[in-house]
């Protein structure tokens, strides 16, 4: 199956380098695009296009680096876009039909939620209601706890589990 338009949803993490090595190499091979997005979760206490200047600046930058990442690593047709919304789930399988995606390429760490291994709220929610294949990325190295915190100090309180907010509401 050729793979033209593959939809890359990302956090802060190093595993997005990964994963977008594996989606660079499918776009290569089926000459098609890549649009890297990243989702800010906006609690339901703020509208919708509430301010959230800090977490903006933070995730254009690393779309930026993403983008030129990619284009070092030759693919050519890469777009980024930034979106903010209730729910990240949601908006990732919003901008797939929007973008009638051929696929969407999910990518996370290893983490523990009480001690065992856990997917978060969003993969689920993605893999669940997608309307094209999704391949996920999962890095197997586990995270340790001053791994966390160095983490969270370098890139923001994302949510523990999965990289995204917890659910609004």
């Amino acid at each position: 199956m050729k793979y033209a338009k593959i939809l890359v949803p990302v956090v802060n993490t190093e595993t997005n380098k990964e994963a977008l090595n594996i989606a660079c190499e499918i776009a290569k091979a089926s000459q098609g695009q890549i649009y890297i997005l990243n989702v800010i979760s906006v609690s339901r206490d703020k509208p919708l296009d509430y301010d959230m200047n800090d977490e903006m600046v933070k995730a254009e930058k690393m779309l930026g680096e993403l983008e030129d990442y990619c284009s070092k690593n030759g693919c050519e047709d890469v777009r980024t876009e930034l979106l903010q919304a209730r729910d990240p789930g949601s908006a990732i399988i919003e901008d797939s039909v929007d973008k009638a995606v051929d696929l969407i390429m999910l990518s996370m760490d290893h983490k523990r939620r009480f001690g065992e291994f856990s997917f978060g709220y969003v993969m689920p929610y993605v893999m669940h209601h997608s309307p094209c294949p999704v391949l996920l990325f999962h890095n197997n190295n586990f995270q340790t706890q001053d791994n966390e915190q160095h983490h969270h100090e370098h890139f923001g309180n994302f949510n523990e589990y999965d990289g995204y907010d917890q659910p609004a509401g």
